[in-house]
């Protein structure tokens, strides 16, 4: 499964958690930018940036899986 596929199954995953959905809706909004993104580390460090910032005001509020999804996909 390539990177870019990868993102997508991630953002098209039945996340249960509303702060989960919240994150995905900020992914969501450059779902286009991903699809066309000429390199996969260009997603990944759209992601890695997006995470950093949302990092702290979500983590008490999401799933243990959700978190360490993310994380392999920005690491």
């Amino acid at each position: 499964m390539t990177y870019r596929k990868k993102v997508l199954a991630f953002m098209d995953c039945v996340w249960q958690e509303d702060k989960e959905i919240e994150f995905i809706n900020l992914i969501e909004e450059n779902r286009k930018n991903i699809l066309v993104a000429p390199t996969d580390g260009i997603i990944k460090y759209y992601l890695k940036r997006l995470w950093k910032e949302n990092r702290t005001r979500l983590l008490d509020w999401v799933s243990d899986r959700f978190v360490y999804e993310l994380c392999l996909l920005i690491n």
